[in-house]
Order: structure tokens, then sequence, then C-alpha cells
């Protein structure tokens, strides 16, 4: 069942002996609007992102060649899967929706994950105009969902553009526009990128509007400590000296328009850095790179062990033992987890031949791709490779989608095949038993467009933190698919929910306004509202 709550702006009552410390938050937070669904995460559930497809731009010509040609066959229902297997299609904007899930007794390998409420975020209703976010349905390394290291906020990355606009994943941002602006260019038209916080309690608000982020090219993740400040990792355009600056690890604040990029790996002008994951592990950051033909793929660190980055400058390095050169490695790391100081777990998507052909079958990949597991070597200071979990995920065997179907080339509605090629975005929990639950969004492939539309699943599964070896034990290292997308519904992220209350008294940076707000509230005194 799908639960969808309308947003609102709510006024609450504010005590005059608090006024002083709402007006200090408003300081602190830059005016930001909150808006609230009403309903609170509950602690242990897993959220997962969803890009949803609403249609494409009406107005645009080959749309409309699509959709009329479709109507002329009597295929309309195909419009969705013709539209993507349409290389003049550079990618259509959908609406983004959070959905919660129970799992309880997932981590005994029980496929249990129960739909507690969904959130239908709100998109934009126009360029650089309202509040919200999109995100471009086909782009497989979109959609990352994160959870704050204080246990209080998600947070993802997207687009200030309406559903349905066309190109918006490889269009400039008014900050970072190229000069001569290129002929071939997907849109026109600039967007910022838009960091959305979610609250533990429902609550909904832009973090951030960024004008000069991932220029050219995708946005992909944003990561926070305490809903203050956001770390964002995404790709841009290479081509340009002033677009290529506007990729790879940054740095911004609560309610800021512009970001800092806080360090590279490859100080080379071509899109080296085009990281795609990230976390934050004691008190450190650290980025992934996996895709792409030049530089080098693997996990890496920015800034210093245990210190933060806030300015540019920093060193990011490589961590020993988990670096591959780039398209020619068995390795293509995505989203990636820390148990613990020497134990790091890798979703690994792969690197599938996509299929010629629609029908059942199997394809090519690469040798490491589902669920790695590494060590941490204290003698070799070096990270080595334990083991890969695939049990369970029956990768690369191409099977049936009910309901998705698409147009051959004789004119014939046909059912499409798509396999499971590895694992994308990522989360996980250390259990008290001293095992590891991991949950992951699938990679898949298909005939559609290399799968970028294909349906995606969350599967999880359970590991004994101490091992060095597969376990023979069923109740371990097997894959339970706890969810799998509707046919035109894509999962793309997951994380833990929020479940740590959001406290109404501010932040220690904005305690250092108090004076200031103790002045404002002799005038806010008799007010006595705020708009949370």
């Amino acid at each position: 069942m799908r639960l969808s709550f309308r947003s609102t702006v709510r006024t609450v009552p504010v005590p005059g002996k608090l006024i002083a410390l709402a007006a200090v938050a408003a300081i602190s937070t830059g005016m930001i609007s909150q808006h609230s669904f009403g309903q609170a995460f509950s602690a242990g559930d897993v959220v997962v992102s969803q890009i949803n497809y609403v249609g494409a731009d009406p107005t645009n010509s080959v749309v409309q060649e699509i959709v009329n040609g479709d109507l002329a066959a009597g295929t309309s229902g195909n419009t969705f899967a013709d539209l993507f297997n349409n290389p003049n299609i550079p990618g259509v904007q959908g609406t983004e929706t959070l959905s919660e899930f129970s799992t309880a007794n997932v981590e005994s390998n029980a496929a249990v994950a129960n739909l507690q409420n969904t959130i239908n975020l709100p998109a934009p209703a126009a360029a650089d105009t309202g509040t919200g976010l999109t995100g471009s349905f086909s782009s497989k390394s979109e959609g990352a969902l994160m959870t704050s290291t204080n246990g209080q906020y998600l947070t993802m990355i997207g687009y200030q553009a309406p559903a349905g606009a066309i190109g918006v994943s490889n269009s400039y941002t008014p900050g970072a526009v190229p000069n001569p602006f290129p002929s071939n260019a997907t849109t026109n038209v600039l967007y910022n990128r838009v960091v959305e916080e979610i609250g533990s309690n429902g609550s909904y608000s832009d973090g951030a509007v960024l004008n000069d982020a991932y220029s050219g090219d995708n946005a992909r993740a944003a990561i926070s400590v305490n809903g203050q400040q956001f770390y964002t990792v995404g790709n841009a355009d290479g081509g340009y000296s002033n677009t290529v600056q506007s990729l790879g690890a940054r740095y911004s604040t609560l309610g800021a328009t512009t970001s800092t990029l806080l360090g590279t790996y490859n100080p080379t002008p071509d899109k080296y850095d085009n990281f795609r994951a990230e976390q934050i592990f004691n008190n450190t950051l650290y980025v992934a790179k996996g895709s792409g033909g030049k530089g080098i793929d693997g996990i890496f660190q920015v800034g210093t062990s245990g210190t933060l980055p806030t300015t540019s400058g920093n060193a990011i390095t490589a961590l020993p033992g988990l670096t591959f050169t780039a398209k020619t490695s068995n390795f293509h790391p995505f989203g990636f987890f820390f148990a613990n100081a020497n134990t790091l777990y890798v979703a690994d998507e792969g690197a599938p031949t996509a299929p010629t052909t629609n029908g059942p079958g199997t394809i090519t990949n690469s040798t490491e791709a589902g669920l790695q597991k590494w060590s941490f070597n204290s003698s070799t200071q070096q990270w080595m490779l334990d083991y890969v979990m695939t049990n369970g995920l029956d990768l690369n065997t191409l099977k049936p989608v009910s309901g998705y179907t698409y147009t051959d080339a004789a004119g014939k509605t046909e059912t499409v095949y798509s396999a499971v090629t590895g694992l994308r975005n990522m989360t996980g929990v250390v259990n008290a038993d001293g095992t590891v639950t991991i949950y992951a969004i699938t990679g898949n492939t298909s005939i559609i467009s290399g799968g970028e539309p294909d349906p995606t699943s969350l599967v999880s599964i359970t590991d004994p933190l101490s091992a060095m070896t597969l376990s023979a034990s069923s109740q371990y290292d097997t894959f339970s698919t706890l969810a799998t997308s509707s046919v035109g519904d894509v999962f793309r992220g997951v994380a833990m929910a929020p479940s740590v209350p959001i406290s109404s008294v501010p932040d220690p940076a904005a305690l250092a306004l108090l004076s200031f707000g103790a002045i404002g509230a002799m005038f806010l005194r008799r007010r006595g509202t705020i708009t949370q």
C-alpha cells in the first residue's frame, strides 16, 4: 500500500522565553523554510530513494515522434520503454520518492521488508524555481541516499528542474557556463543542483541550491554531519576549464548557493575525479570512483584522518590495496560501508556487456561483481580482498520482467528481459551478535538503453563480521530480495532511517549568536510564532 502525505508549512506557537533561541536558529540556518510530511521515521527501518517516470516533455519533437509512432502502431502503452531506447532522448527527469521499509528479522535471513510509509518529495515547477528536486530517471549513478552521522537527517542531491524535462543530468549550471556554449548540448537551459535534507521528524527543506556544482554532468550523492553542512560528489563536463572545476568532492553549508572543491586526486583537466559514492567514518570523509575510462578507480580518503575538510587544497589519498586502473580492471566499486576500522564492504556494479537481442540467456560481466569484503592487513599495511558475495543475486541471468514491454523493429510488443549485474548504492548495520547486515540496490541491464530504466531491487545479506572466508551456513552470505520497484520506477539509494530526535535547541555555531538572538527576542516576543 502506498501512503502519500501532502506537504505543508506549519506555524508553531513559541513560548516567549524560547523566542531568543528560535531567532538564533533562524539566523544560523540562513532562514531556510522547512516543510513537514507529518510523520517521523522509525528506528531500525531502511529508506529507499526511488525515481519515478511521470512522462516526458510533450513539447519535445523527438518525444512527439515516438508517442505518435506508438499510437499509430497501437502500442501506446510502450511509450515509456521506447523513449529510453531512443538515442535522441538524453534522459528524462522523474519525481523523487522515499519509501520506508521495516526490516524485522532480516538479520536472520528472513525476507521481510514491509512498506511502512511513502514520502513524495516535491518537484520544482520550472527551471531554478521552487522547492524540491527531481532526478534523471535513466542515470544509474544518481539518487544516492545518505544518513547524517548524528542520525537526524537524510540527504540526497538532484536538480532544480521540473519533472519530464529532457537532458537535465548533462545540463550546465548558472555558475559554471562553458564558453563558447557547445552547439550539441543536451539542453540550453541552465539548472541548479539541489541538496535535499529530510529530518527524522518528517520535515524537509532545500538544504543548499548550488549554482556551481557538477556542471554538464551528474550530481550523485550528498551527506551531512548534523544538517548544517554538506559533502557532495559527482561528475562534470571535462571539456572546459571552468566546468571541470565543478566536479569531484565538494563542501557547502546550509542555505549556500556555491560550493568548494575540496581537493583533487589526479589534478588533470579531464574528469579524473568523477566520484560517485561517499561515506563519513571516524570523522573522516571517504569517496569512491568506479566508472569512466580515465584515472584510477577505488576508495579514497579526503583530507586527514579524524578531521572533516571544509576548505580547498586537501590531499585525496587512495586506500592502499583498493586502487584499480580504470576501464581495464575487474573491480568497479560503487557504494561502501565501514563495519569497523579494519573491515570494509564494497558494492561492485560489474562491467556488463549489454545484450544486443532480447530474450532469455546470460550476459558477459566482470568477475568481481557483487558484494566484496575487504580487511586491512596491519603487517603489509594493505587492504586485502577476503571474498565476494553473490549467492542469491542470480547474476547475469536474463529474465522476463512482467509488464515491462517495448516495440521491436517489426512493430511487435515484446516483454523485456533484464539481468542483475551487481550492486550500486548500499548501507549497513553492525548487529549485536557480531554479524553485519548489508542493504543494497541492484544494478541491472537489458536491451533497453543498457538497462538504465530497468526496475531494480532492494536486497540484503548478513555476514559474520570476523569471517575471512565465505560462510558454509545457509543463514549467512546469501542475498534476499526484499522489494523490487515497479515498471516505471527505479530504486537508486538506500540508507538507515534517521531516528534521533531533532532538538529545538540550536547547534553550537548558532549559540555563538545568542546575544544577537536575545536582542531579536525583544522585537519578536509578542509575535509568538515561527515558520517551521
